[in-house]
Order: structure tokens, then sequence, then C-alpha cells
């Protein structure tokens, strides 16, 4: 059987070639990566040249969120705890 499907496959009868999505995929075409951010040098410098990053790579704000606090290290994700318990406290109220 497998012989007679790759008799058939270099015969030309079939293809194994996928057909094109139908919609573009969004994350192939990479510009920049930003870099990880501990806090130890200025945020706005740092916020401004990951805005520029998203911008290239045409992120949604739902990436950029995701993207930005994947990169978030040492001190800097602090942040990450203090909001999580902010909004846990927000919602039982």
């Amino acid at each position: 059987m497998i012989r007679e499907e790759l008799r058939e496959l270099s015969a030309g009868e079939r293809s194994l070639t996928a057909a094109a999505p139908a919609f573009p995929d969004r994350h192939s075409g990479v510009v920049a990566k930003p870099y990880p951010y501990n806090g130890k040098t200025s945020w706005d410098i740092y916020y401004m040249q990951f805005e520029n990053i998203a911008r290239m790579n045409n992120w949604s704000n739902e990436e950029k969120a995701c993207v930005l606090t994947s990169m978030l290290r040492d001190s800097a994700a602090a942040i990450l705890e203090i909001s999580a318990h902010q909004i846990y406290v927000t919602m039982i109220r």
C-alpha cells in the first residue's frame, strides 16, 4: 500500500502541498524582539523602545501586554505580583 502511494506521488497524481491559509500568519514576520527589563535602567526609555518594536511587529494591545509581562525580570517583575493582588482585592469588594 505504501509503495503504491509513493509511486502515485512520484507520478504526480497527488500533491502534498498544503493550501495557503485563509488569513496571513502575523507572527511569522517578527521584525524585532524587545530585551528583558530588570528595573535598573530608565523605564521611559525601555517603554519607548518597546512601543517602537510593537509598532514594527504590528502587535495588538493584547499581544503587547503578553510580550511586555514576559520581558519583566527581577524587581521589575514584582509589579506583576502587586497588580494581581490589586485586581483580586478589587474583584472581591
